[in-house]
């Protein structure tokens, strides 16, 4: 008995969602705005510290 099998190829491309790419995009940003805010923060908390801070060389305070 002879079988005959025939081969179909389906081709499905991928596509980008528009809505999609805005709403990563979106968090993206909103991701890099908290990330350099958190970075002004701690410099800032930073600099009080070191103003707040007296440092003791020796036997004198500068």
């Amino acid at each position: 008995m002879f079988f005959i099998f025939q081969i179909v190829i389906v081709k499905s491309y991928l596509s980008l969602e528009p809505i999609g790419i805005l709403f990563v995009l979106f968090f993206a940003v909103i991701l890099v705005i908290q990330f350099i805010g958190m970075i002004m923060h701690r410099l800032s908390t930073l600099s009080h510290l070191l103003a707040s801070t007296t440092l003791r060389i020796g036997s004198k305070a500068l």
